[in-house]
């Protein structure tokens, strides 16, 4: 079978090419990845938003488990029932309670510290736990926007 001129020179001309993409293609490509990329991104996102909301209020029923074992340890003793003073929970949680992830960066993230009577105390928002031993309330030391420090 003999071959026209014309597809003589069609077949030279796309020689070696028959395997490249286009530059439509490639930019079809780059769309949708860029589409799976803003449907991903957000979901990881809330993601982490999530285990930080996870990880603290674990932290918070450690802490509280931990007083409330000693508010009935001093009950049973036979003394009047009290909650436990900052240095007893310090000494039995051996002086850190666990990870607050809201922590401001820098900060003790695991530092427990008395609740401060004012908002212009320098413990306020200054990451780890806060606790009232008058009350037994332990909450999260922390700010962020995410209500962390009202669990």
């Amino acid at each position: 079978m003999r071959l026209s001129k014309r597809e003589k020179h069609v077949r030279r001309r796309t020689k070696g090419r028959e395997s490249a993409f286009t530059l439509v293609e490639v930019v079809v490509v780059i769309v949708v990845l860029a589409v799976l990329g803003s449907i991903a991104v957000p979901r990881f996102i809330d993601f982490n938003d999530s285990s930080k909301v996870a990880a603290t209020k674990e932290g918070l029923v450690d802490l509280r488990e931990q007083i409330q074992l000693l508010y009935l340890k001093d009950a049973v003793s036979g003394g009047e029932a009290s909650y436990p003073s900052l240095g007893n929970l310090k000494s039995a949680t051996k002086d850190t309670g666990p990870s607050n992830p809201y922590s401001p960066e820098g900060s003790d993230d695991s530092k427990i510290r008395k609740t401060p009577n004012n908002t212009n105390s320098a413990n306020y928002g200054a990451g780890g736990w806060a606790y009232d031993p008058s009350t037994g309330d332990i909450r999260a030391n922390s700010y962020s926007g995410a209500g962390e420090h009202t669990w």
